[in-house]
């Protein structure tokens, strides 16, 4: 009897240390813990012994489930209980076995614990005739405890490879949004952007396994498809304008929250007959509010996102919501600012733009069009080269103020244009600021020279009428002083003339009278000089050749002018002839001479010029009363001091002269 039962536990201890062998073997062989327990399963059956061995696994919230078995499953196994059992170890920390019965089959529940974790337990069942000992199991309950120890390490290295697996896809899908980013501040088109956008995107293993992906742009409260990845023909015109609602992307337009469909569904518009089962995903893409379009993904049929995925493709649509804003933003710039430019370029007035050193930085085609310089000219120059000299201080004292933030009322100025000649401008500018620091001055001007032109016309004629006025004044006062003073040199005249009739030559009172009578002659003459001024006496121009009525004049002249002043007569030799009054031409020509004589008290030269000129319709503009032909122009200068603006405006007035008192009426 005791033979019998040393060699029974003989070969028990046998199947148990096979068992308990395969075991630790399985522990550093397997890779998984269901692989290390479908193998100490197969172990239980084949070296153990045992007719049915199987793994329940506690999970971490205390859900039970078998994970494996191996051997014959006894007919009536109460699975239920077994799994009530393994609750029950969890949850009360019951370490030790547990024998019970399944089908009439002895079983063994053996717990699995590692520290405070219970991973689950190990059922063995065998047959009635067999026996094992109490040594027996207490060898299966220390052996088996090193299985909970394989169970806790292979379970931390799943959840290390699986966190290893999280970092390494989160730092892809970091790497790809940095990816996006980069692409977003490339200064490419917006097609172009989109499109290298979704090819980063794709680059992710969740998103190439379909390769395909697409954006959609809001316009007129619909979808237009405005980039894509792998979409064909015939999809991209499916999709090529969607309605508010409609498909996936439109319903993700219409609620402004994303789409995920796990498969081809009735959301979707149309299945094109070349496209197989896959997922969607459909992002609207927003700006605080306002809805700008939708980011499409296709997805592996079946896909479900976690929590970095969508992560990942909110920081993407946030991206583009920048992008389109940014571009969108600076479209409207653009338009802005070719309006504005057009503007400028349509306007008659002047435009231009220099930076805070006076450097043309623009200039409109009318201000090129007045002044006649070329693009290429204005480059190589600053506003102060256009300035007409006299207007340059000015304006460099303004361009301070400006510069300075002061504000500038309108003001006036006088430009050169490229052939010498003055423009007369109106106009007025402001700082442009970039940043809140003033970058340049724009100045807007208009042409004002003829309106000028116009209103010195306009005061030189009043003034000519002024002086009209007072000429028919002074006209009227030296017709009735004329005619007095005739009356009064008639009677003088003739009681002289009959008082010389009865005096004898050799008498000294004959002599007087002479001088008398010659005396009333000046005074006709002088009467006659009013008339004239007055145009009571008619003027009796004849055909005259005026160089002969010079040359008359010269010795009188030459005398009356003294031996330190020079006169040079430059006359043209084939003078044309004219038809003037001789005296009044001597008068002025000896007014002219004796003027000229006071102003060089120290001496010097005077100049007569005789000259045939031919007026044309532009020179008679700028001469008064004159008419276009051919004319002879009698001109008298000298070398004195010359007369100052004011002098120059009243030489033509009567009785006007800037000599002393006692010395004359000079030009006048």
């Amino acid at each position: 009897m005791g033979s019998a039962r040393s060699r029974s536990e003989k070969k028990e201890f046998e199947r148990l240390f096979r068992f308990l062998g395969a075991v630790n073997h399985s522990i550093f062989a397997a890779r998984s813990q269901r692989s290390l327990m479908r193998r100490i399963c197969a172990a239980a059956v084949d070296e153990g012994g045992f007719d049915f061995a199987a793994y329940f696994q506690v999970a971490p919230r205390g859900e039970v489930r078998k994970f494996a078995a191996a051997g014959s499953k006894p007919a009536g196994l109460d699975e239920k209980h077994i799994k009530q059992l393994c609750a029950k170890v969890a949850k009360e920390e019951i370490r030790q076995q547990i024998t019970t019965r399944q089908a009439d089959n002895p079983c063994l529940l053996l717990p699995l614990w590692y520290g405070k974790r219970c991973y689950g337990a190990l059922i063995l069942c065998w047959k009635e005739e067999e026996r094992f000992s109490k040594r027996g199991v207490e060898i299966l309950q220390d052996v088996l405890g090193g299985v909970g120890y394989g169970l806790a390490l292979l379970r931390r290295r799943a959840e290390f490879a699986k966190l290893t697996r999280r970092l390494e896809r989160h730092l892809k899908m970091e790497a790809a949004l940095n990816a996006v980013i980069r692409v977003a501040l490339e200064s490419y088109s917006l097609e172009e952007v989109l499109q290298q956008i979704l090819k980063e995107m794709t680059s992710l293993g969740w998103l190439a396994f379909e390769a395909k992906a697409a954006v959609f742009l809001v316009k007129d409260e619909r979808l237009v498809l405005k980039a894509h990845l792998g979409l064909g023909a015939e999809r991209q015109s499916e999709c090529g304008k969607v309605a508010f609602g409609e498909c996936l992307c439109g319903k993700a337009a219409k609620q402004r929250q994303p789409v995920l469909s796990l498969h081809v569904g009735k959301e979707h518009k149309r299945l094109l007959d070349d496209e197989h089962d896959h997922g969607d995903y459909c992002v609207p893409i927003m700006r605080g509010e306002e809805l700008l379009g939708v980011l499409h993904l296709y997805l592996k049929s079946g896909h479900r996102m976690d929590e970095g995925e969508v992560s990942f493709v909110k920081g993407v649509s946030d991206v583009l919501a920048a992008l389109i804003a940014r571009v969108r933003a600076e479209e409207a710039a653009q338009k802005a600012a070719a309006l504005y430019r057009d503007i400028l370029e349509s306007t008659a007035d002047l435009v231009q733009s220099v930076d805070l050193n006076g450097r043309f930085l623009y200039v409109n085609r009318a201000w090129l069009n007045a002044l006649g310089y070329t693009e290429e000219d204005v480059k190589k120059m600053t506003m102060f080269d256009v300035l007409a000299p006299a207007a340059r201080e000015h304006c460099a004292a303004m361009f301070e103020k400006a510069k300075a933030g002061k504000q500038l009322e309108s003001f006036e100025t006088v430009f050169v244009t490229k052939d010498g000649r003055e423009v007369e401008l109106e106009g007025t500018c402001n700082l442009q600021y970039e940043g809140g620091k003033p970058v340049a001055l724009r100045a807007m001007f208009r042409d004002v020279t003829k309106r000028k032109e116009a209103e010195r016309q306009a005061r030189e004629a009043e003034a000519q009428l002024l002086r009209a006025q007072k000429m028919e004044a002074l006209g009227l006062l030296a017709s009735g002083v004329a005619h007095d003073f005739n009356n009064v040199l008639t009677a003088i005249q003739g009681t002289a003339e009959l008082a010389l009739m009865e005096v004898p030559e050799d008498s000294p009172i004959h002599e007087t009278l002479r001088r008398i009578l010659a005396a009333c002659k000046r005074g006709a003459s002088l009467a006659r000089q009013l008339l004239l001024f007055s145009r009571k006496q008619p003027v009796k121009p004849k055909p005259l050749n005026i160089n002969r009525t010079i040359e008359n004049l010269l010795k009188m002249l030459e005398r009356l002018i003294g031996e330190n002043i020079k006169i040079n007569a430059e006359l043209e030799p084939a003078l044309w002839t004219v038809t003037a009054d001789e005296g009044g031409i001597e008068q002025v020509l000896m007014n002219l001479v004796v003027n000229a004589r006071d102003a060089m008290p120290n001496g010097g030269t005077i100049t007569i010029k005789t000259e045939n000129i031919v007026l044309t319709a532009d020179d008679v503009e700028i001469i008064p009363n004159a008419t276009p032909g051919r004319f002879v122009r009698l001109s008298v200068s000298d070398t004195g001091v010359g007369m100052d603006k004011k002098t120059l405006e009243r030489i033509f007035e009567p009785f006007f002269t800037t000599k002393r008192e006692g010395k004359g009426t000079g030009l006048g």
